[in-house]
């Protein structure tokens, strides 16, 4: 499967597990066939697209944890975690932010990771041949 394919089913949402292919056209030709024999009496096309892997870290929640945990380590009555959150200057969660989402994608891209499922985008009827009209 590559991001963009086209592929073919006989109804609109749910799953699309018919094969995949590198233009419309060819899904449509396909497709035609396979409902054909498969006495479809409606036809989809719609392009493939993969769902991105995007990064779910916070990088202000990841400071805030930081914050909790000197808290519970070291704080006492002594407000370490405050302390440390204070100590914070201007661009340095945007910064961590960038570090988080680098390495996140770093790991997605060295391993591969790939989402196992895809959606479907410009999705249109096709009329079968003797099913003109037919809703």
């Amino acid at each position: 499967m590559n991001n963009g394919d086209w592929t073919f089913n006989n109804h609109e949402d749910g799953n699309w597990c018919n094969d995949h292919f590198s233009t419309k056209e060819e899904a449509i030709a396909a497709g035609i066939e396979y409902a054909k024999d498969e006495r479809w009496e409606r036809l989809y096309v719609g392009q493939v697209q993969e769902i991105p892997v995007d990064s779910p870290i916070d990088a202000d929640s990841v400071i805030e944890k930081a914050a909790e945990k000197i808290d519970d380590d070291y704080g006492g009555d002594h407000d370490t975690g405050d302390r440390f959150m204070n100590s914070l200057e201007c661009g340095d969660s945007e910064r961590l932010q960038e570090l988080l989402d680098e390495a996140f994608y770093k790991w997605v891209a060295e391993r591969e990771i790939k989402c196992p499922c895809l959606t479907i985008e410009k999705c249109e009827r096709v009329p079968l041949p003797g099913t003109e009209g037919v809703e």
